[in-house]
C-alpha cells in the first residue's frame, strides 16, 4: 500500500522563476514598478537592476553573478615577484624575513609585500623545503614520584643567573625534599 505524502503548506519557488515573473509583469506595463517591487518583496533599486540587466543581456542577465571582486588592488606585481625570485635565486638559503629586509634596503621606493606574502610566493614556486615534523617526545618518568620517607631524594633546580637592580648577579638554586617538598 502506497502512503500518501501531504504537500508542504508553502510553495517552493526558485529565484530565477521569480525574476522572470517580475520582468514579465514589468513588460506587461499594467502595474507600476514600485507596486511590483512591493508585491515581489524586493527594493526598487533591485527591481531596476534586474530590469536593466534584462534589457542589456536578455534572460542571461537575470542569472546570479559572483560577488567576488574582479580585481585585487593589493596583488603583488609581476615585477616585484621577479625581484623576489631573483634575490632568492642568488641566496637560496635565505627565508622571507631576510629577503624582505634586503629588498627594502636595496629598493626603499617600492612598497614590498609582507614576509608572509613573500613566503607564499616562494612556496607557490616550489622554492621552500618543508621541514620534517619532529616526533613528540613522551616523558619517560614523572618528575615527582611517590617517595617512601623524607630525605630519600633531594630535588635541585638551578634557575639560571640574572642581574638585580643594584647590579649584583643572582644565582638562585632551590633544593627541596622529594617527599615533603620542603625547601632546604
Amino acid at each position: 500500500m502506497q502512503r500518501r505524502v501531504n504537500p508542504l503548506p508553502w510553495k517552493e519557488v526558485s529565484p530565477m522563476d521569480e525574476k522572470v515573473k517580475f520582468i514579465a509583469a514589468v513588460c506587461d506595463g499594467s502595474v507600476s514598478i514600485t507596486s511590483l517591487c512591493e508585491t515581489f518583496g524586493i527594493s526598487r533599486k533591485t527591481g531596476y537592476k534586474w530590469l536593466n540587466r534584462y534589457r542589456q543581456e536578455g534572460p542571461n542577465g537575470l542569472l546570479d553573478r559572483s560577488k567576488s571582486p574582479h580585481t585585487n588592488p593589493n596583488r603583488v606585481s609581476f615585477a616585484e615577484e621577479r625581484f623576489i625570485l631573483a634575490l632568492r635565486k642568488r641566496h637560496p638559503t635565505w627565508g622571507p624575513k631576510k629577503l624582505l629586509v634586503i629588498l627594502e634596503k636595496d629598493n626603499p621606493e617600492i612598497t614590498w609585500p609582507s614576509a608572509s606574502t613573500i613566503g607564499n610566493i616562494l612556496q607557490k614556486r616550489g622554492l621552500v623545503k618543508s621541514r620534517k615534523k619532529k616526533r613528540e617526545m613522551i616523558a619517560r618518568s614523572f618528575p615527582f614520584q611517590g617517595y617512601d620517607h623524607p630525605n630519600a631524594v633531594w630535588c635541585a633546580d638551578f634557575k639560571g643567573d640574572f642581574k638585580l637592580k643594584d647590579g649584583i648577579r643572582c644565582y638562585p638554586l632551590t633544593i627541596s625534599d622529594g617527599y615533603s617538598r620542603f625547601l632546604l
